[in-house]
């Protein structure tokens, strides 16, 4: 039983929960609380609440966690949050609905991190179901600042109620209109215009693996998470990214267009990277990368497929493609591929198993870098937008705020729909 498996083998953590597990249960949402305000709280559950119907059997697993050497006015403020939530489990709990806070305190500094806390609490949830053997459970994840739309449980039941689906990653807006600070909006502007960018620029490269790695936006069977060792512990931030990387060659992916999570746009220094941090470098005038990254990066990684499939030698790529391949030993990771797989397409799948999402994103880097190119994001996105849509002519004066609402409706319309993305890439490689 892999769930039995992952929990003696993998789980960091001891059971947490002494209730018994609802029976039947449809899904489980981990949201791990750092120092977090209660009213964001607050804002949370009223709308998973708003989201609950009768017939679903939910439970939420809060975990509020903190460092052994914890600030008093941090531990004062998790004493209230708990305080909070055992008031709003007695106030809202019925037989189909549970809330789970737990408390995890004194925690070693050099494990302490959100991949640390998204790990108990999944582990968590992932125990809940080994104790009514539902190994096809669903997991989702969440953050404490976000919000869901009112048919969040609906569409993600309905989405795993096809019976191969494994993984999806649900549709996510900033949420704009109640932003008061202006210099604060156009930074959330410009920074999910920046994922919204690299995701779509990646399809357009024909990189084969391509989804969100938003940790607030994830659902997983339990098997499947459990099977690929979960979340990693040790990531003080980026366990999302690098989770989602390692499975999804793997698993039938979707994306959940249908219903939306709204994570909070606010200035944190709570992770190395993520939203906050780069709303944090975008007001004090320190990032550039996320707003100046140009488009050319994304025609030359196109080129590499062609020398995948042998219709190029490695002196026919462009220059910095090249240049970046060499460095990384390109001759001698193709050899090994090529002495341990016999088929094409398993040639294929293993070389995009070493070029990953990390890889690829550091040929980004090494290309600016080494050419010292920015461009203004929007202009970016519009040659962005010339390539992917046929007419698609953007005018010149179109302001950021539209550009962000052209790429939301674009993914609207171009989503990835129980699929494996590597055999969908694959059968697209071969008609080209």
């Amino acid at each position: 039983m892999i769930l039995e498996y992952y929990l003696e083998r993998f789980s960091s953590s001891i059971p947490l929960i002494k209730e018994k597990t609802i029976k039947d249960i449809d899904i489980i949402v981990s949201i791990p609380v750092y120092n977090e305000d209660i009213g964001n709280l607050e804002r949370l559950l009223n709308s998973l609440i708003k989201a609950y119907k009768k017939e679903f059997k939910i439970e939420l697993i809060f975990l509020v966690n903190e460092p052994e050497d914890e600030k008093e006015e941090v531990k004062e403020k998790h004493k209230l949050i708990i305080k909070f939530l055992n008031k709003k489990k007695k106030e809202l709990e019925e037989e189909n609905f549970k809330i789970h806070p737990l408390y995890v305190n004194n925690i070693p500094r050099k494990k302490f991190g959100i991949g640390n806390a998204r790990k108990i609490s999944c582990d968590e949830a992932i125990r809940r179901y080994e104790f009514i053997k539902k190994e096809k459970g669903i997991l989702a994840t969440l953050d404490a600042d976000c919000t869901v739309k009112e048919n969040y449980f609906d569409e993600v039941i309905k989405t795993f109620s096809d019976y191969e689906t494994e993984f999806a990653h649900i549709y996510f807006e900033h949420p704009l209109h109640d932003i008061e600070d202006e210099k604060l909006k156009t930074g959330i502007i410009y920074y999910e215009l920046f994922l919204r960018f690299y995701k779509n620029s990646l399809i357009f490269a024909d990189y084969p693996y391509v989804s969100y790695t938003i940790g607030s936006c994830l659902a997983i069977r339990a098997d499947t998470y459990a099977r690929f060792g979960g979340f990693k512990a040790k990531r003080k931030a980026g366990e999302d990214f690098y989770f989602v990387q390692k499975i999804l060659p793997h698993i039938k992916f979707t994306e959940i267009i249908d219903t939306t999570v709204y994570p909070q746009a606010r200035i944190s220094e709570r992770v190395p990277f993520g939203t906050g941090k780069a709303l944090k470098d975008f007001i004090e005038g320190k990032e550039k990368f996320y707003y100046s990254l140009p488009f050319e990066p994304f025609r030359e990684l196109k080129e590499l497929k062609f020398f995948v499939k042998g219709d190029k030698n490695i002196d026919e790529l462009p220059d910095l493609l090249k240049a970046y391949l060499l460095r990384e030993k390109i001759k001698k990771r193709i050899q090994i591929i090529r002495n341990k797989t016999k088929h094409f397409k398993n040639f294929v799948k293993d070389f995009y198993l070493w070029f990953n999402l990390l890889k690829a994103f550091r040929f980004i880097r090494f290309y600016i870098n080494k050419t010292q190119k920015r461009t203004i994001l929007e202009e970016s996105v519009k040659e962005l937008i010339k390539e992917i849509e046929k007419n698609g002519e953007i005018q010149k004066e179109v302001s950021t705020y539209n550009l962000l609402l052209y790429l939301r409706k674009y993914d609207k319309k171009n989503f990835f729909k129980n699929v494996n993305l590597f055999n969908e890439f694959y059968k697209k490689w071969m008609r080209d």
